[in-house]
């Protein structure tokens, strides 16, 4: 029985066992699976709600990068292909913002949060990416001061407000985070509660076996806690910020990642550490010791929200701005068992808020400090804002101007114009204007500005207020106003001058002209405009204009004569002047004066012709006979040929002049010339050298014969009978032939010898040729003799002076008189100057005799004014041999020394050709001129003269020669090259006379054409001193 007792107890314990094992068991289980769903379902919310704030933190960073790309976009916009990049990242950055708000949106409302000021964020943000676009594709020139600063003006601070609402955001969801990781505390705090509870039923229901099973569910519920608590730090280690989580006495209990990597402490080394010595935290301005968070919390039992200008330093001493909060953690009764500190790098939102600040303070600084003068002006026209620049454009302060509006300060001509300006843009016409205008300086002078004006617009589109852009540009305006004065004085001057004038740009095109320029050359305004030099030019070589081009470019200036063409193909000689000058507006161009000398041109050639040729017959004079002698003789030497001169004396030639008239015998003479023509071959000279007295010049003769027949065929052509003026006349020729190089080796030994050859012809029986042969050289006989004498003359004093009145024509006055030499001699009686000049010069007496005119003429006029007689100027003549052959200034110098003669009364003559080189004469006539004496050029017009060579020789009178005077009656040609020689003259300012005025008709005729100093038969004989002496005395 006892067995079967003990097995029944031992049944019975092992039943009471395997229930209280059941019980206990079943207990466990329930407990187990209720502490497991709260502790999963807790933190599974806490993990949710922290992928919600570091989500919202993404979304700030990003919207962060975006703001900061449109600032690289202003600041860096200049390059197109910068404007490009941060373009393309700003548009990347903002569709990133929408994706990230739709997609927290949508977590948002799983955890059961309220949705709505998210979505109010995504309508702002959308709002201010277009407002962006819009200002982009409305202000395109970026990088310009006044447009970045009219684009941080357009946006307002609106991504400054966006900004601050994500951080408001950001504290919400923070704070639901938070609340959740409280959550946690209390499930373990509950879990303690029913573990309590349940432990009491199990003690009452199993008080035998509480031990053993109190120690398996201990032993189940720490390894739960455990686990639990790996759960939590593995969800705050996901955290995208960084946490820190103290005990109820501040000492830390854990650092997720983010924390350790901020603070350079690992979780294990801060365990148990006070959170001052792990969390080193100082004002970043101050750089004192802020205040810990955590101690505000466990304080005061409430969150500490974000914290802002705060630095971290971290363990090795490094730093960085960060922006943190902190929260408590409580049991189930509220008690705080610790802190969580969250916190996060603010470095990145620090520095785009100081770049924010840099710009603004640049935009600031570009305002105020701009070189010219900025303003903004509201829309009724009150000034907001003015830099100090645009108050000393108008002599006020800031204060005075902001009181006043635009209209008050503008010129009264200009507010009508701008009142219609201000409209027209507020309607919307344009944005932008830019005008010239004149604004009113605080002393009430005008003030000329450069007035640029912009309309902004805010976010809807209207109208806000006006930025003014003012450059003061009254310097400008009186300089242009200057310039402009100086523009019209000179194209009235330019106008005026008689002269075409023609501007030329260094490229060679016109850029300006004058009236005469365009009456000139026949083109219109437009014409002369699209010209070049080249299409002025008539004939001009490209060397010559290269010449012309190295002058100016060497010297400033150059003067020659060219020929141009007119529109219409109108050939005109050119005395053109061209300088290089600089106008009043800075250009440097040609200036060309282009005079038209044709008429002078054709009146020189017309002169030149008359110098050079015979004006009855139109053969060649003395002078071109000896310039084509001496070619012959030149081309003679080269080719070894030989060359005969002919002088040819028509016989009784006299008698018919004498007894029918000139007239008849000029019509001879003519007649003469052109039988003359058709007895030579082309390469042969004729010539006349006076009177009835011609010259012939045959080259390339092989011998005497062929010289010879061309002599006969002269003489039988020459003998035919003449019909002239109604006669019949009868002439032959006498004919004297020297030949080269037998009977000399220039012209003049060849004419003389010649000559003499043809009286021995005339000796024979006229109507004949002789060769010369020496003992026919009687003249030279007869000029040695002269010669001899004048020598002797010098010595006896046999010369005396002649004085011929000069007189005003309109009244008889005598204004001057003329000194001739006559030579008294001894056996010939008078000799006359034609007789005996030409050999003193070339036996050089002529200096010899020079010098005694001039000392006679000093000494004749001192005595004359001593005697208190009418001052008038005497002239004498000058050889040119004498000129360039002597020290002429100081014989003048010399003689006005030794009589006391005035200068100013002595006038001396020269020959044209003295004007051949005027290199030479130059510094002797400014010394003669310099002493006090008149220079007057004598026979003008029968010489070499030129009106280049008048040009650089000072003259003072101009003689007209006797043969331009002489058919001035009876020839128009002869009038108009009258006309043609006096308007040279005084053209030139020089005074005129005309020589060799015989009838009263000459003299009116010259009178007329600008000539009333006359000198002729008509008016007075040249007489002895004495004679001339009582003429002054009685005018």
């Amino acid at each position: 029985m006892s067995k079967l007792l003990k097995d029944k107890i031992r049944i019975l314990y092992a039943v009471i066992v395997l229930v209280m094992a059941l019980s206990v068991l079943t207990s466990g289980w329930v407990l187990y699976s209720l502490l497991n769903n709260i502790g999963e379902e807790t933190v599974l919310g806490v993990q949710a709600v922290t992928a919600l704030v570091d989500e919202q933190h993404q979304i700030q960073v990003i919207f962060r990068r975006q703001v900061q790309e449109w600032k690289d976009l202003l600041l860096r916009g200049d390059d197109e292909t910068d404007f490009k990049r941060y373009h393309e990242g700003f548009q990347a950055e903002a569709g990133m913002v929408q994706n990230k708000m739709s997609h927290l949106a949508n977590e948002l409302a799983k955890q059961g949060l309220s949705t709505a000021h998210l979505q109010h964020l995504q309508q702002s943000h959308a709002s201010l990416t277009r407002q962006y676009e819009e200002l982009l594709q409305r202000f395109p020139l970026l990088g310009h001061p006044e447009n970045i600063t009219r684009l941080d003006l357009e946006v307002r601070g609106l991504d400054r407000r966006l900004s601050a609402e994500f951080d408001t955001l950001g504290g919400e969801i923070k704070d639901a985070a938070l609340a959740r990781i409280s959550s946690v505390s209390d499930a373990v705090g509950l879990r303690y509660e029913m573990q309590e509870y349940y432990l009491y039923i199990l003690l009452l229901v199993m008080l035998p076996g509480i031990g053993f099973v109190s120690v398996l569910i201990l032993n189940r519920l720490t390894q739960k806690l455990v686990v639990e608590k790996e759960r939590v730090q593995v969800t705050l280690s996901s955290i995208g910020d960084a946490v820190v989580v103290t005990d109820r006495l501040g000492c830390v209990e854990f650092l997720n990642p983010v924390a350790e990597q901020m603070t350079g402490w690992t979780s294990a080394d801060a365990e148990g550490r006070t959170l001052q010595e792990v969390f080193h935290i100082v004002n970043e301005t101050t750089r004192a010791v802020v205040q810990n968070p955590v101690e505000i919390v466990l304080r005061e039992g409430r969150i500490v929200g974000l914290a802002n200008h705060t630095v971290l330093i971290a363990r090795d001493g490094s730093e960085c701005a960060i922006e943190d909060s902190a929260a408590p953690v409580r049991d189930l009764d509220g008690t705080i068992r610790g802190v969580v500190l969250v916190f996060h790098d603010a470095s990145t939102e620090r520095q785009a808020a100081d770049a924010l600040r840099r710009q603004e303070a640049l935009f600031r600084a570009t305002f105020e400090q701009a070189a010219v003068g900025v303003a903004h002006v509201a829309t009724d026209g009150r000034w907001l804002r003015v830099n100090q620049n645009l108050c000393a454009i108008l002599g006020y302060s800031a204060d005075e101007l902001l009181k006043l509006t635009f209209s008050d300060i503008t010129h009264p001509s200009d507010v009508g114009n701008d009142a219609t300006l201000l409209f027209e843009m507020l309607a919307g016409k344009f944005d932008d204007h830019h005008v010239e205008k004149r604004y009113l300086h605080k002393d009430g002078s005008p003030v000329w500005v450069d007035l640029t004006l912009s309309l902004v617009r805010d976010e809807t589109g209207s109208p806000e207020y006006f930025i003014a852009i003012i450059v003061d540009i009254s310097a400008r305006k009186l300089a242009e106003h200057e310039i402009q004065a100086l523009r019209f004085q000179y194209q009235t001057l330019f106008d005026q001058m008689p002269d075409a004038v023609v501007l030329f740009n260094l490229e060679g095109k016109v850029t300006g002209y004058n009236q005469e320029a365009l009456r000139q050359y026949e083109y219109t305004a437009e014409e002369m405009m699209n010209l070049r030099i080249p299409q002025f030019e008539a004939k001009e070589s490209p060397e010559e204009y290269a010449e012309h081009k190295r002058n100016i470019e060497a010297t400033g200036r150059d003067d020659f004569e060219t020929q141009h063409c007119s529109k219409w193909g109108r050939i005109m000689d050119i005395q053109a002047a061209v300088r290089l000058v600089t106008l009043p507006d800075g250009m440097v161009v040609f200036q060309c004066a282009f005079r038209d000398i044709t008429s002078q041109k054709q009146a020189q050639c017309r002169i030149e012709f008359l110098a050079n040729h015979d004006h009855l017959t139109g053969l060649p004079n003395r002078r071109l006979l000896r310039d084509r002698m001496e070619r012959a003789i030149g081309n003679a030497v080269r080719h070894g040929s030989g060359v005969a001169l002919l002088f040819l004396d028509l016989d009784h030639f006299k008698v018919i002049n004498d007894t029918l008239g000139h007239e008849v015998g000029d019509m001879l003479l003519q007649a003469v010339a052109e039988r003359l023509r058709t007895c030579v071959r082309e390469q042969d000279s004729i010539a006349r050298i006076g009177g009835d007295e011609f010259v012939v010049i045959l080259v390339e003769m092989p011998n005497t014969e062929a010289v010879a027949s061309v002599a006969r065929k002269i003489v039988d052509t020459l003998s035919v009978p003449y019909l002239a003026g109604g006669y019949d006349l009868h002439t032959t020729p006498s004919i004297g032939i020297s030949l080269y190089p037998e009977d000399g080796g220039n012209f003049d030994a060849l004419l003389q010898k010649a000559d003499a050859a043809m009286y021995h012809a005339k000796e024979n029986g006229r109507a004949g040729y002789r060769f010369f042969r020496d003992e026919m050289n009687v003249r030279t006989q007869e000029r040695l003799a002269i010669e001899h004498d004048l020598h002797l003359a010098l010595k006896r004093e046999e010369f005396e002076l002649y004085y011929q009145p000069k007189v005003d024509s309109r009244n008889g006055e005598i204004i001057g008189g003329e000194a001739l030499i006559r030579w008294n001699h001894p056996e010939q009686g008078r000799v006359a100057p034609g007789q005996f000049i030409s050999v003193a010069e070339q036996s050089n007496l002529i200096n010899g005799i020079g010098e005694w005119v001039a000392r006679a003429v000093c000494a004749q006029s001192r005595l004359w004014g001593d005697a208190g007689l009418k001052r008038v100027p005497i002239s004498f003549n000058v050889s040119a041999r004498q000129f360039l052959y002597s020290d002429l200034p100081v014989v003048l110098a010399q003689a006005i020394a030794d009589t006391g003669a005035d200068p100013t009364l002595l006038e001396m003559e020269l020959t044209e050709s003295v004007l051949m080189r005027p290199q030479e004469v130059q510094s002797a006539l400014a010394a003669i001129k310099a002493m006090g004496f008149r220079i007057a050029l004598d026979d003008f017009g029968t010489g070499y003269s030129s009106l280049a060579y008048l040009r650089k020789i000072e003259i003072d009178t101009i003689k007209i020669n006797r043969s331009f005077v002489n058919d001035i009656e009876k020839s128009v040609d002869d009038v108009v090259i009258v006309q043609t020689l006096i308007s040279t003259a005084l053209n030139l300012h020089m005074e005129v006379i005309a020589e060799g005025v015989e009838t009263e008709g000459q003299a009116m005729i010259l009178c007329r054409s600008g000539c009333c100093a006359c000198q002729g038969y008509f008016f007075g004989k040249p007489m002895p001193a004495i004679q001339f002496a009582e003429l002054l005395r009685q005018s």
